[in-house]
């Protein structure tokens, strides 16, 4: 019963291995603070949980800010959006944005951005109060964002991004009007020569496109649009969270390496439902947009709708989906009630993005299987589950 041996302090009860400090039960390995439980490995404060991602520079950009809405207070509709660059999701928890002053907030919850989508960061996420504004991730009085000059940075790590915009060496934006990264200048976007004004209007009156495409500065007029630039790859023509009018929708994929305005362009089926895209509705090179019948997230089932059409419903069972620009038609697709095509209801239907160039055959669609929020299944925005 001494302390060398059996129930003394060395090995069996006592703070050497067995029950001591150094292995099972003590600070070293199994509920100390080295491995399991610690403050190194797995639920400690050294490697998972706040330590932010290594996101390589230009990996995330900011291609938007709104420093100055005219339709709500700068205290609740100051918002701005970053681009992810690449082909993989990033999550920018534990990131920081900051200025170059004391300004700063570090991301607290997971933050994903899309492969080759957006996210939108703003003062508030109230849609009643910040100006309709869809926010993924709301930031509060961390981050003021000057009218004349400032700057946002973005550190991951490391720097990721960085934008200083000073009105007065000719930075655009200002009252009620977003400054916006001309498309397909990700590179440059701490070039004064990138940004222009936003041209879209926003349903509160001010001009911006928080989490789409952006406006092409300096674009003179329609432009020519060649068969099988831009595609049909979504299609949500039976929701069963909400009602066909609020939450139908179709997503289009931009398959060349420049942006293209659909300004102009006429949407239809074979019949006489059809509409005209009045005002940029820029696809971003690569990139996607979400047109629907109802841009409300609170009604439409919480998708993010870049245009909102009217003049067109999807039909259930037969329908088609036909983009002319001018005299091209650029793409088609026709569903078929099940014989070819898929027949969901409170699924999309989905093209397998290997068949980008065939979409017009049936079997290359098959029904989303990633759940949405609402319950509804479907990725508008983002690439497609594969069939």
């Amino acid at each position: 019963t001494g302390d060398d041996d059996d129930t003394g302090d060395d090995d069996d009860t006592g703070d050497d291995d067995d029950t001591g400090d150094d292995d099972h039960t003590g600070d070293d390995d199994d509920t100390g603070d080295d491995d399991d439980t610690g403050d190194d490995d797995d639920t400690g404060d050294d490697d998972d949980s706040d330590d932010p991602p290594e996101i390589p520079a230009g990996a995330i950009v900011i291609t938007e800010v709104m420093y100055n809405p005219a339709a709500v207070n700068d205290s609740d509709g100051e918002w701005f959006e970053v681009l992810n660059t690449t082909g993989a999701n990033l999550d920018l928890a534990a990131c920081v944005f900051s200025d170059a002053g004391g300004d700063s907030f570090s991301v607290a919850t997971s933050l994903v951005v899309p492969a080759q989508g957006y996210a939108v960061l703003g003062k508030s996420d109230d849609l009643g109060v910040n100006g309709n504004v869809a926010v993924d991730y709301a930031y509060g009085g961390g981050i003021n964002l000057t009218q004349s000059d400032d700057e946002l940075i973005l550190t991951c790590a490391a720097e990721v991004d960085r934008v200083e915009y000073d009105t007065g060496a000719g930075w655009p934006g200002g009252d009620g009007t977003s400054m916006s990264l001309d498309p397909g200048t990700e590179a440059d976007n701490h070039d004064v020569a990138s940004w222009c004004d936003a041209t879209t209007a926003m349903a509160n009156g001010d001009t911006g496109t928080p989490g789409g495409a952006n406006d092409v500065c300096g674009g003179g007029g329609p432009q020519v649009v060649n068969p099988d630039d831009v595609v049909f790859t979504e299609v949500m023509q039976n929701p069963a969270a909400v009602a066909d009018e609020d939450g139908e929708y179709f997503e289009m994929l931009n398959l060349t390496a420049d942006p293209i305005d659909l300004d102009g362009c006429v949407f239809s089926d074979a019949g006489t439902d059809s509409f005209t895209v009045n005002g940029a509705l820029v696809v971003a090179a690569n990139g996607r947009v979400v047109l629907g019948r109802n841009a409300d997230q609170a009604t439409n089932g919480g998708i993010a709708v870049q245009y909102e059409y009217s003049g067109m419903s999807l039909g259930n069972t037969t329908d088609e989906l036909i983009l002319t620009c001018g005299i091209n038609q650029v793409d088609i697709i026709e569903w078929d009630d099940g014989v070819d095509w898929p027949d969901p209801t409170g699924s999309a239907m989905n093209l397998d993005e290997a068949f980008t160039l065939q979409n017009n055959v049936g079997t290359n669609w098959c029904d989303a299987s990633s759940p949405m929020a609402n319950g509804d299944n479907g990725t508008p925005g983002a690439a497609n589950d594969p069939c």
